[in-house]
């Protein structure tokens, strides 16, 4: 399972670079990664702060975008 908690360190990197679509693609990916594997405690807690991260940047820049829009 080292594969996955390089995969998922990798992400949480790339969450910090990525752009809103790409964010979003990968909070798709990782949640069907989660849903098709079976995983122990540790490592669905890292899949829950990835996403938890992922979301959260997501909700910040919609929030920005509807800011621009609105002003």
């Amino acid at each position: 399972m080292d594969e996955v908690k390089s995969f998922l360190q990798g992400l949480d990197e790339a969450v910090l670079r990525g752009t809103p679509e790409s964010r979003k693609r990968a909070l798709q990916h990782t949640t069907d990664l989660l849903m098709a594997g079976r995983y122990s405690d540790d490592e669905i807690w890292t899949f829950g702060e990835v996403i938890g991260r992922l979301a959260d940047e997501i909700e910040v820049a919609a929030h920005e975008l509807g800011n621009r829009l609105d002003g």
